[in-house]
C-alpha cells in the first residue's frame, strides 16, 4: 500500500509544470577613434512537464557604427510539443522576424509535426523533428512571398561537466516544390555557470543561411557572442 502511494505521489509530482525563465544579453561600446554599439538579448520562458512543453522566446540584434546603423533585427516565437510516448511527440510553432537590413517587414514561419527522442535523460537528450510548414515574407520594396515548405530539425543537448552544457539546435526549411530554395539556422553554445547557478556565461555562434537572399544581400550570417545568461526556476 505505501509502495502504491508513493508511485503516485511520484507520477503527480511530475505532472506538476516546471516553469523557467531565461534573460541573456550581451554588448560592447567604444567611444574614441571609432563609435561602436552592439547589443543583443534574448528572453524566454518554458513550462515544461514528462507530458508537454511550451516555449516563448523575444530575441534582438541591434548595432551601429559611428552613428549609422548596422544591424537592427528581432525574432520572437512560441514553440508547443505532446508527448504521444517515451520517444515520439507531435509539436507546432510559430516564428516571426524583422530584419531592416534584410529589407523584410516580416518573415512568418508556421509548422506542425511529428517529433522524435533519440535520448532523453536529465543530463543528456538528443531529438529530432519533421513536418510540413507555411512560411510568409513581405519586404519594404512591397514584395511578398508565400510558400509551403519542409520542416526539419534537431536539438541537442549535455551536461559535460557541473560547469559546462553544451547546446545545439539547427532548423533546414526547404520550399516544397523547389528545394534548392531553403534556409538553415544553426544556434551553438557553450554556457558555464558561476558559483551561483542562476547567473552563467553563455559563449555561442548563430549561422543563419539563405539560399536565394534578396539582391545584393549575402547568403551567409555569421553571428558570434558571449552573453550574461539570468536563469530562474519555479516548481
Amino acid at each position: 500500500m505505501l509502495a502504491i502511494r508513493a508511485e503516485t505521489n511520484k507520477q503527480i509530482e511530475a505532472l506538476k509544470p516546471k516553469w523557467t525563465a531565461t534573460l541573456e544579453a550581451g554588448g560592447v561600446f567604444k567611444d574614441g577613434n571609432t563609435d561602436r554599439l552592439d547589443g543583443r538579448g534574448r528572453f524566454d520562458v518554458e513550462r515544461k512537464t514528462n507530458e508537454d512543453l511550451l516555449k516563448f522566446f523575444l530575441a534582438a540584434e541591434y548595432s551601429e557604427q559611428s552613428k549609422v546603423r548596422t544591424t537592427n533585427e528581432y525574432r520572437g516565437g512560441v514553440l508547443y510539443e505532446n508527448q504521444i510516448n517515451k520517444k515520439w511527440y507531435w509539436y507546432t510553432r510559430l516564428e516571426l522576424e524583422f530584419d531592416e537590413f534584410e529589407n523584410l517587414d516580416l518573415r512568418s514561419t508556421a509548422a506542425a509535426g511529428v517529433g522524435y527522442y533519440w535520448l532523453r535523460k536529465p543530463d543528456h537528450e538528443l531529438k529530432n523533428r519533421m513536418g510540413l510548414g507555411y512560411r510568409h515574407e513581405s519586404f519594404t520594396n512591397g514584395m511578398t512571398r508565400n510558400e509551403a515548405v519542409i520542416d526539419l530539425g534537431v536539438d541537442y543537448r549535455i551536461d559535460v561537466a557541473p560547469w559546462l552544457r553544451f547546446t545545439h539546435s539547427g532548423t533546414y526549411s526547404p520550399d516544397f516544390e523547389d528545394t534548392d530554395n531553403y534556409r538553415l539556422d544553426f544556434d551553438t553554445a557553450a554556457v558555464l555557470p558561476f558559483q551561483n547557478d542562476a547567473l552563467k556565461l553563455k559563449i555561442g555562434m548563430r549561422n543563419e543561411y539563405n539560399s536565394r537572399p534578396s539582391s545584393g544581400l549575402d547568403r551567409l550570417d555569421n553571428i558570434y557572442y558571449a552573453n550574461l545568461l539570468i536563469e530562474l526556476v519555479q516548481q
